[in-house]
């Protein structure tokens, strides 16, 4: 069976409430140690499809290697990564928090949901 009908006949026998979390857009703002470790864990588990997950961090070669390495879209760009998603996931320390939501501010809408 071809890796596209095997994943499209999983899909089909998935209930509906977790056929919705697979498409739905998350972002997780800060993707170090936690972070990371939640990613790994969402693509482990199918909790989402990987193009459907983006991830920040500082560093422009950090966001490169990370990509690779997981196969999901990794950028710099908080406020970016926080209007393409639908699930907003604060992956920061405390001290770095009200900076990165002020940044997000203009992506933040009534549909969108942000955990910290």
């Amino acid at each position: 069976m071809a890796k596209q009908e095997k994943k499209s006949q999983q899909s089909a026998n998935l209930e509906p409430h977790h056929q919705q979390t697979l498409d739905t857009k998350v972002a997780l703002l800060g993707a170090g140690k936690m972070g990371g470790t939640l990613i790994q864990a969402f693509l482990k588990n199918h909790l989402f499809r990987p193009e459907n997950i983006i991830a920040t961090v500082n560093h422009t070669e950090r966001a490169e290697q990370l990509s690779k390495q997981w196969g999901i879209t990794v950028t710099t760009d908080n406020l970016a990564a926080a209007r393409k998603s639908d699930l907003i996931l604060l992956g920061l320390k405390p001290q770095t928090v009200p900076e990165v939501v002020q940044q997000i501010r203009p992506a933040l809408t009534a549909k969108k949901t942000l955990l910290s």
